[in-house]
C-alpha cells in the first residue's frame, strides 16, 4: 500500500540531525518484519515454549508405546491433548511476542521523531533569540523580549534533553524485546514511522478468527476431549457418577468455548473502532500542523518588520510544537491500533509455526 505522511513533516524528521548522527554512529536499522524474526529467534520465553512442545511430543510417543502394551484410551487421549495444547501455546506466544515487538518498535520511532520536533523547535527558538538581540541592539526591541526569547531557548533545550533520554530508554527496551545485547547498535528503520491506510473487513475478519484463532482451537480441543471422555464412560462398566461428572465437564468446556467466541468478537470490533478513531484523529491533526506552520510563518514575518510582539511568535511556536507532537503521537497510536487489530484477527504468521 502507498505510505502517506504529512507533507514536509515526516521527511524533515527522518533527515533530522538526530537521525544523521545515528547513521554516523554506525547504527544498523532493521525493518519491523526483521525485528519480529529476530525476537522469535532470540526469545527465551519462546525457547521454553518450544521445549514444552518437545516434551509433550515425547510424552505422547511414550503414551502410544505404553498403550500398545497396556491399552489406556484415557491416558493416550490426555497425552494427545497436552501435545496439541503445547503446539497451540507456542503459536499464541509467537503472536504475543510479535505484538510486543511492534509496540517497542513504534515506541522508538515515536521517541525519535519527538526529538526531531524539539530539535527544529530549538533551531527556531535560537533564531528568535538572535532577532530579539539584534532588535535590542538597534534600540527597536526591549530587554524583556531578549529575556523571554532566552528563556524559551533554555526551556526547549531542557525539553530536548528529556526527549533524548526518552529515546534512549525506548531503544533499550526495544533491544530487550529483541533479545539482543543492550549495547548492540540496532534500531528501527525510520521510514517505518508513517501513516499507511489499512483496510479492514470486521465481519470477514471475525468469521476468520472464530475459525482459526488459537484460543478457539484450544477451546474446541477441550470440548472434543470432554466429549471423548463422555463417550468412553458411557458403558455398563463405568460408574454412573463418573459419567455424570464427565457430562458436567463437557458442558463446562462448551460454555468456555462460547465465552472465547464472544470475547473474540468483542475484541475485534473494539480494535476496529480504535483503528478508525486513530485514522480520523490523524487526518484532523495533519490539518492542525499545517495551520500552525502557517500561523508561525506569518507571526515571524510580522515580528521581523516590527509589526507583531515577540509573545505572538512564541505563542505560535508553542502551538506548532504542540501540533507536531500530537501528530507524532497520533502516528504511533494508529500503527499500534493496526498492530492490535492484526493480533485480534491473528492471521497466519509468516515465518512462524503452523497449527
Amino acid at each position: 500500500m502507498k505510505r502517506i505522511a504529512l507533507a514536509g513533516l515526516i521527511l524533515a524528521l527522518l533527515l533530522s540531525p538526530a537521525v544523521r548522527a545515528q547513521e554516523g554512529g554506525g547504527l544498523a536499522y532493521v525493518s519491523l518484519e526483521d525485528a519480529v524474526a529476530l525476537a522469535w529467534e532470540n526469545s527465551l520465553s519462546l525457547a521454553l515454549s518450544r521445549l514444552n512442545v518437545l516434551e509433550a511430543e515425547l510424552n505422547l510417543q511414550q503414551a502410544r508405546a505404553n498403550n500398545l502394551v497396556q491399552p489406556s484410551p484415557t491416558a493416550l487421549l490426555q497425552a494427545e491433548r497436552q501435545a496439541e495444547i503445547a503446539r497451540r501455546q507456542l503459536l499464541l506466544d509467537q503472536f504475543d511476542l510479535k505484538l510486543e515487538v511492534e509496540e517497542a518498535y513504534y515506541a522508538v520511532l515515536r521517541a525519535q521523531n519527538l526529538v526531531a520536533v524539539l530539535e527544529e523547535a530549538l533551531r527556531v527558538s535560537r533564531r528568535q533569540l538572535e532577532i530579539a538581540e539584534q532588535r535590542f541592539a538597534r534600540g527597536t526591541g526591549t530587554q524583556a523580549d531578549v529575556l523571554s526569547a532566552a528563556s524559551q531557548v533554555a526551556q526547549t533545550e531542557a525539553n530536548l534533553a528529556q526527549a533524548r533520554g526518552g529515546y534512549e530508554i525506548a531503544l533499550l527496551n526495544f533491544r530487550r524485546v529483541l533479545g539482543v545485547d543492550f549495547a548492540e547498535p540496532i534500531a528501527p528503520l525510520p521510514s517505518e514511522f508513517a501513516f499507511e491506510p489499512y483496510e479492514t473487513s470486521p465481519d470477514a475478519d471475525i468469521a476468520f478468527a472464530l475459525e482459526h484463532r488459537i484460543e478457539v482451537l484450544q477451546a474446541r480441543l477441550a470440548v472434543e476431549a470432554a466429549a471423548k471422555q463422555v463417550e468412553l464412560f458411557d458403558n455398563d462398566y463405568t460408574p454412573e457418577l463418573a459419567l455424570e461428572l464427565a457430562k458436567v465437564a463437557l458442558a463446562k468446556a462448551e460454555n468456555g468455548l462460547e465465552q472465547v467466541r464472544r470475547g473474540i468478537q468483542l475484541e475485534i470490533r473494539q480494535a476496529h473502532l480504535a483503528l478508525q478513531d486513530a485514522a480520523r484523529r490523524l487526518s484532523a491533526l495533519a490539518k492542525s500542523v499545517e495551520e500552525a506552520e502557517e500561523n508561525l510563518r506569518v507571526a515571524q514575518s510580522l515580528y521581523e518588520v516590527d509589526m507583531a510582539p515577540l509573545v505572538q511568535v512564541m505563542g505560535a511556536q508553542a502551538a506548532l510544537n504542540s501540533a507536531r507532537t500530537d501528530y507524532v503521537h497520533a502516528i504511533y497510536d494508529y500503527n499500534l491500533a493496526r498492530a492490535r487489530y492484526e493480533r485480534a484477527v491473528s492471521r497466519p504468521l509468516e515465518g512462524g509455526v503452523t497449527p
